[in-house]
């Protein structure tokens, strides 16, 4: 009954047309792995033939995704939001849109761009690329987006990939962050 409500709540606060929440796991490390069973079945009831799917990533996709049943969806699409790591890890923005793609036989559509740039000049060149300005544009045409807010701590992808320092950690959690919505640092509000 309380998730029910509060389904209701987010729907109306943010004017949404679904929400889902997930009961509270009793040993908060199973939490990713509830609410990725969640995402997998919503995905795999609700997306639909035609769909454009654009993806994060995140631990928590990654247990989506792997819960997510084998079933073509005819003329769907899955773009990356993200570029790839350089470095084969569990987690890659790549790999995880590859995987959905094969998992519901859609076309895929991956940012050939790092994760991260290390001068603002070299991600306006990236940025510039007809290519990645086509895949940037399929993901705003997305009608669906999957994406997690990663929690921000010395044990969470972008720190355990060295995207940043932990000098880097500390300084941005000083100034409030608290996690990250597709590697863009958030705080308590957002």
């Amino acid at each position: 009954v309380e998730c029910v409500q509060l389904e209701e709540s987010l729907k109306q606060r943010f004017g949404l047309s679904q929400a889902v929440v997930v009961p509270s796991a009793a040993d908060r490390s199973n939490a990713p792995l509830m609410i990725g069973h969640a995402a997998a079945t919503y995905l795999a009831d609700n997306v639909n033939p035609g769909d454009v799917i654009a993806l994060g990533w995140g631990r928590t996709l990654k247990f989506a995704i792997n819960e997510l049943p084998r079933r073509p969806i005819a003329r769907t699409t899955v773009v990356s939001m993200l570029g790839g790591l350089t470095h084969a890890q569990p987690l890659n923005p790549t790999e995880s849109a590859w995987e959905f793609a094969e998992k519901i036989g859609a076309e895929c559509y991956l940012l050939p761009v790092p994760v991260y740039a290390d001068r603002p000049e070299q991600r306006d060149a990236f940025m510039s690329q007809r290519s990645v300005q086509d895949v940037v544009f399929r993901a705003r045409r997305a009608n669906i987006a999957v994406l997690s807010v990663g929690a921000f701590s010395g044990n969470s992808p972008i720190a355990n990939y060295g995207f940043i320092k932990p000098s880097e950690l500390e300084e941005l959690q000083a100034a409030g962050a608290v996690g990250d919505i597709l590697c863009y640092f958030i705080d308590v509000e957002g």
